[in-house]
């Protein structure tokens, strides 16, 4: 008897998927330099799964760079793109296989971001495997709110509970779980909260057809050393 595995797989974009937070932060810092200005990899740390005007409004506060933050985040968008259109999206370890291995599997996917649709398409269009995407210039309250997972779940025809989400940031993991989705911490940049409901891997390459059957049946798992 085949064991039930989840009804899709819910992706985050940004540091879980692909490894465009790096991209991010040059962008960043690209951007001050050009107006003058310093802005450190803490302080781009710090904005790591905000929403993107809320993060263009922190890093105008601190470099005092005079444009509208729709221009920065335009700015940002514009310069990561680039570098995912050029150099191919940079997958994060393990993430293009699971996604390929759920494909075979019958199993839906959707990619969930707070970035915006430009980029979240051009992500999308390389990996071939999403019917769904939720950007975050889509819906009205972003991350830590589940509104974006809980979209992608009414678009995908499914319940929350029979999905798997997988995030990076502490503001993805408390919308996966408010979403009440089985949601995956895949620690890479920032600590993450250590939430009840909250499985744990140390990489996307640990999840397999028997770690998604667990998850689908509702086990909380911690494969991290």
């Amino acid at each position: 008897m085949h064991e039930k595995l989840p009804a899709a797989l819910l992706w985050d974009m940004d540091g879980t998927a692909v490894d465009t937070e790096t991209y991010w932060v040059e962008a960043e810092q690209d951007m001050a330099a050009q107006f003058g200005a310093t802005w450190s990899q803490a302080q781009a740390l710090q904005l790591i799964g905000n929403g993107l005007l809320e993060s263009a409004r922190t890093f105008k506060a601190a470099t005092g760079i005079d444009l509208p933050a729709s221009e920065v985040v335009d700015w940002w968008i514009s310069a990561v793109r680039q570098r995912v259109v050029t150099e191919g999206a940079p997958w994060r370890p393990g993430a293009r296989e699971l996604m390929q291995l759920a494909a075979r599997h019958g199993i839906k996917q959707a990619l969930v971001t707070s970035s915006y649709a430009v980029l979240a398409h051009e992500v999308a269009q390389q990996a071939g495997v999403f019917s769904v995407i939720v950007s975050g210039d889509q819906v009205s309250q972003l991350k830590p709110a589940p509104e974006g997972y809980l979209t992608a779940c009414d678009l995908l025809g499914v319940e929350p509970s029979q999905c798997v989400a997988f995030e990076d940031s502490p503001a993805g993991v408390r919308a996966a779980v408010a979403a009440g989705t089985r949601a995956v911490a895949v620690p890479f940049m920032v600590d993450l909260p250590r939430l009840p409901q909250l499985s744990w891997v140390d990489s996307l390459g640990q999840v397999d057809i028997p770690v998604l059957a667990r998850l689908a049946a509702g086990e909380v798992i911690d494969l991290t050393k």
